[in-house]
């Protein structure tokens, strides 16, 4: 059965545990020096030596197995500084020494916790100190030989070396992860936009009709109340055509849906050659169109209807090898007191529409305008 691999280590325990082990090896050799100097026990050395040798790894066996390692490894380092402090009272606060623990104590916390980490720190050093002064019987003596003081000033530039190794890939990895975040967020920018053009796209789509790419009648359901209070609000005309292929049925009988198809795709690009862009051209369903005419009055209209009717009658859709002769009835209404509802607008241009089949086709019928009146909108 294969073991379960090790959960990862936390970075800081990692970072921390690295520069314990090297900062202890040096300490130990430092210590060890200032207790020959003194003329302290064998003993006392070989306490030393055990204590930084296995000091950093009971503390990363510690942080290793906490449940939070980062609150363990905050404990760590303030016994760190107690620790040290001991150590400096133990010495007899030897100066140089002194100097290079209490840097070393202090100034790893503050990458941390900043200013409180640097005030939490001097204060335990400060008791470790009186503590370990306590147990030789505070006893102070400031000298330090010309190799301990060498030693000091070395394992001082060491802790700043690796205190500045520390600092420079913090940083590193800190430029990296921004540069990585602006390169995700610009990834994001460009999907959001993508899916924004997309919905936009399939929101057209919607309003749209696939065989010839005009405006469905959801749409024309959904403007035309709009274009009809907007012509009411600024007191202009506004106008509707209405138009049907003459005898479509029969270019589907006789030579196939896809040719009605092609004639359907004819008409509509005839319509918007024809028509502003401002405009609302929709295929109304089968083969009628609707053409909406913001601020054209029915006069205007109707010859324009009557231009199109021409153009269609003259330009005759192609399928293949096949020339299809088309024409087209127009019903034109215009916006009145009795019709300035969405409804009866097309109903009033429908019914022109339909005069104009029953009178032989291929021409314009205005509405009449004798409509009853609808209940005010």
């Amino acid at each position: 059965m294969t073991s379960p691999e090790p959960a990862a280590v936390h970075w800081a325990v990692r970072m921390n545990h690295r520069n314990r082990v090297a900062c202890s090896a040096v300490l130990a050799v430092l210590v060890v020096a200032q207790l020959v100097d003194t003329s302290a026990p064998v003993a006392a050395m070989v306490g030393a030596l055990a204590w930084f040798g296995l000091y950093p790894q009971a503390l990363y066996a510690i942080s290793r197995y906490a449940p939070e390692p980062m609150r363990a490894e905050t404990r760590n380092m303030r016994l760190d500084a107690l620790m040290l402090g001991v150590w400096i009272g133990l010495l007899h606060f030897p100066l140089w020494v002194s100097l290079a623990l209490v840097i070393s104590a202090t100034l790893h916390p503050v990458i941390f916790h900043g200013n409180r980490g640097f005030f939490e720190s001097a204060g335990l050093l400060v008791a470790g100190a009186m503590g370990g002064a306590l147990v030789t019987g505070g006893q102070v003596d400031l000298s330090t030989s010309l190799p301990v003081t060498g030693l000091s000033l070395a394992y001082l530039g060491y802790y700043l070396v690796i205190l500045t190794r520390d600092a420079y890939r913090s940083a590193s990895t800190a430029v990296q992860l921004r540069r990585e975040l602006r390169e995700s967020q610009r990834t994001l920018s460009a999907r959001l936009e993508e899916i924004e053009r997309l919905q936009a796209e399939l929101r057209e789509q919607a309003l749209r009709d696939p065989l010839t790419g005009l405006h469905n009648r959801r749409h024309l359901d959904a403007r035309l109340p709009e274009l009809l209070a907007q012509a009411h609000k600024a007191v202009e005309p506004l106008s509707v055509l209405l138009l049907d292929i003459d005898h479509f049925k029969q270019v589907n009988d006789v030579h196939g849906h896809q040719a009605g198809d092609e004639a359907l795709r004819h008409v509509a690009r005839l319509i918007a050659r024809h028509t502003r862009s401002a405009d609302l051209v929709c295929r109304y369903g089968g083969e009628e169109f609707v053409v909406v005419l913001p601020g054209v009055a029915t006069a205007q209209a109707a010859e324009r209807a009557d231009t199109l009717r021409t153009a269609l009658e003259a330009t005759p859709a192609r399928f293949g090898a096949l020339v299809l002769p088309l024409t087209a009835s127009f019903g034109v209404a215009g916006v009145t007191d009795e019709a300035r509802h969405p409804d009866r607008l097309i109903g009033a241009a429908d019914k022109a529409l339909y005069e104009a089949k029953a009178q032989g086709r291929n021409r314009v019928v205005l509405a009449s305008q004798g409509e009853a009146p609808l209940p005010s909108v």
